[in-house]
């Protein structure tokens, strides 16, 4: 073997021992590679397999043991609930007594009586007004209560306001007479009220001749009437009644008005006796 192929054979061999391909090479990484290097690499790799062991998920959402001081907590708290219930069952017996006060005082506050007219003393032989109409009287007057004059108030025209009720003053009276000219009179009646629109349930004004005979209605709401007075003479007296309608609780305010010689529209103006 001459010198070149032993130099090219010592080169591969050196070659191979640098790359570990053989064993027994001085200076091999392997076999130079410490002990304790290769024990804390294994020890690593446990550990990394530790970590990717799965864990029981039955381990995970066991319950712990019961506590015996659990029952006492349960307890106490079922014992808490029903003092709550107690306390709401007392809220509900407040209520009850708040809804009691307010039926008292809506009861004080609205009233279940209506209101009532005061009797005030008048009646057919003693009317609460008497009027004289001449063509020639002064101005119409207006009374707002009972004057019980026995001489009768001179004047065209006549305004009566009132109130009637049942229970109550259930009537009252207004009585007149007139001094005809060369013929009959007319005169003209309106009667307006509180609660106008009732109707046949409303306040009413009878007009009555002396020997009792009724001459006319006139009922609250109704336009004003003409009424011929037929046969009248200066001493002939005739008598309004004001009632209020039957049958039930009633109320109201009533303004009457008599044109007796206004010729047109009267403007009626305070009495001043």
């Amino acid at each position: 073997m001459n010198t070149k192929n032993v130099s090219g054979l010592f080169a591969a061999i050196t070659t191979a021992c640098c790359l570990g391909l053989l064993s027994g090479c001085a200076g091999s990484d392997s076999d130079s590679r410490p002990a304790g290097n290769l024990a804390d690499t294994e020890g690593e790799g446990d550990e990394q397999e530790d970590d990717d062991v799965p864990v029981d998920q039955d381990d995970t959402d066991a319950e712990p043991s019961p506590d015996p001081q659990d029952d006492d907590s349960e307890t106490d708290g079922g014992e808490t609930g029903g003092v709550g219930g107690e306390t709401g069952t007392e809220g509900g017996e407040t209520g009850d007594e708040g809804d009691e006060t307010d039926g008292e005082t809506d009861g004080e506050t609205t009233g279940d009586e209506p209101p009532m007219a005061e009797l005030d003393g008048d009646s057919e032989v003693s009317p609460a007004v008497r009027a004289q109409f001449r063509a020639t009287s002064p101005g119409p007057v207006s009374l707002d209560a009972p004057i019980f004059n026995d001489e009768a108030i001179d004047t065209r025209g006549l305004q009566y306001q009132g109130e009637v009720s049942n229970p109550g003053d259930q009537h009252d009276f207004v009585m007149f007479n007139i001094v005809p000219g060369q013929v009959d009179p007319y005169i003209h009646m309106l009667l307006d009220c509180g609660q106008p629109g009732l109707g046949s349930d409303s306040v009413r004004a009878h007009l009555f001749h002396e020997d009792g005979t009724l001459l006319d209605t006139v009922v609250c709401g109704d336009d004003e009437q003409q009424i011929l007075l037929e046969g009248a003479s200066s001493n002939t007296e005739y008598l309004v009644r004001i009632e209020v309608p039957g049958g039930r609780e009633f109320f109201d305010t009533y303004s009457l008005e008599i044109n007796g010689y206004c010729f047109q529209e009267c403007s009626f103006q305070p009495y001043g006796g």
